[in-house]
């Protein structure tokens, strides 16, 4: 089924792994199955300051890597969660984690971007990078680690 993405002028688009720049306001149709990210979502390297956004980080680069370029990127994705898996005592995120996971295996990539997302918003409360509200904090989590 087509895809249609419309795109401001100087806005970004990675389609398999080719950074594409509007120079103008611009509708493209995807026609068939791609891996695409646009600008908003797609994290800068030095973006990837903390162990959780070096996990969103991951999944993205595995996400758009071309296939013999994914066992690698995989097995670096899967040493960062279960190194913040096992650093955190919070068992909502854990198995946010664990979730995140089983997308990967699945290669259902967007849900598990999400997943990375909400990680993020927990260790932002944690790290006090961000205001915490009782909203962003994962239903049955401490906050204390």
């Amino acid at each position: 089924m087509p895809l249609k993405l419309r795109l401001k002028a100087g806005e970004h688009l990675v389609v398999n792994g080719a950074l594409i720049k509007a120079e103008t306001s611009a509708t493209l149709v995807l026609m068939n199955h791609a891996r695409f990210m646009r600008d908003r979502q797609i994290m800068r390297p030095e973006e990837a300051d903390s162990p959780a956004r070096r996990i969103y980080f991951s999944v993205q680069n595995t996400y758009l890597a071309a296939e013999d370029e994914r066992p690698a990127m995989l097995a670096l994705q899967r040493d960062l969660v279960r190194d913040f898996h096992d650093a955190t005592r919070n068992a909502a995120i854990r198995e946010k984690l664990d979730e995140l996971n089983r997308h990967i295996d699945e290669e259902d990539y967007y849900p598990a971007l999400q997943l990375a997302r909400d990680v993020i918003t927990y260790e932002d409360i944690v790290l006090g990078r961000g205001p915490a509200s009782a909203e962003q904090i994962p239903a049955g989590g401490e906050m204390t680690d």
